[in-house]
């Protein structure tokens, strides 16, 4: 049986003079010298109002799974011992995903010298068993769902000027000034040919179990929904009825919001790890 389930889904927003769909996404699993699987989900949301949004998206994407795949055979070729697995080295992933998020910021600006101005988001979530590393630039969310305790947690971080006005106290979240100001952000890859750690969020999640969730998209997949609505939405969903979340996500948010839309869902079967 497989340690997971996952569900993808896209859709180009549906304004008629919106023409593409800027959102890229990318879901992987690999294992290296016989260690434990390894599942990365990537999503890449193209700056609407920049040029060539969609492309930008797939160079982030492509410019991260190219350095993330070589530093990870890195990591795995200088290694003494036959016995070495990542299960134990969340550390070191994390500075992978750092790097390879660095690495798909300099594929993003040269399109930007090429092109002309352009920018993206991307999000990414690599799941190694029993834990997973979260890392993300820009305001594409990602949602861990605790199955047992019947949780949602925003587990990324929105990197936008709403979010600094709410935690300096102008306002609260989700109020009329919030959604006037969630739109412009203040990290993106495109914006600097060179971005720091301190531009890059990351995260380490533990200890995952039957039937917690992980949901990765693009903020257009999430609209204007609150987390108690998300929530709603996914909590007690039956196994069979998993197909049809992302659907009626998308169809939620373009009650509030037009935009290109993009889900990966995630669902943890079972995990092989079973170490405290």
């Amino acid at each position: 049986m497989e340690t997971y389930r996952i569900y993808t889904y896209t859709e180009k927003s549906r304004l008629s003079t919106h023409l593409k769909n800027e959102d890229s996404f990318f879901f992987s699993e690999f294992t290296f010298m016989e260690d434990v699987k390894i599942q990365v989900l990537a999503v890449a949301d193209g700056m609407g109002g920049l040029k060539d949004g969609d492309k930008t998206s797939r160079n982030a994407i492509q410019g991260f799974l190219k350095a993330f795949y070589e530093k990870m055979i890195n990591i795995y070729i200088g290694q003494s011992t036959e016995s070495f697995s990542m299960l134990y080295f969340a550390d070191k992933l994390t500075n992978i995903l750092k790097e390879s998020i660095k690495s798909a910021n300099t594929e993003v600006c040269k399109s930007f010298v090429s092109d002309g101005e352009t920018g993206t988001t991307l999000s990414v979530v690599c799941i190694v068993d029993g834990y997973a590393v979260v890392a993300n630039v820009g305001d594409s969310p990602v949602y861990l769902y605790r199955a047992k305790s019947r949780k949602l947690q925003l587990i990324s971080q929105l990197q936008t000027r709403a979010e600094l006005e709410v935690v300096s106290g102008k306002y609260e979240r989700y109020s009329s000034d919030y959604y006037v100001n969630d739109r412009y952000l203040y990290n993106s890859l495109g914006e600097y040919f060179e971005i720091g750690d301190e531009n890059i969020y990351t995260g380490v999640i533990g200890k995952l179990e039957k039937n917690d969730m992980l949901l990765v998209g693009s903020d257009g997949a999430f609209g204007r929904l609150q987390d108690a609505e998300l929530l709603e939405l996914i909590d007690g969903c039956a196994e069979e009825e998993e197909g049809y979340i992302l659907p009626q996500l998308f169809g939620l948010a373009r009650m509030d919001k037009q935009d290109d839309q993009t889900g990966i869902l995630y669902i943890v079967n079972d995990t092989m790890w079973k170490g405290n």
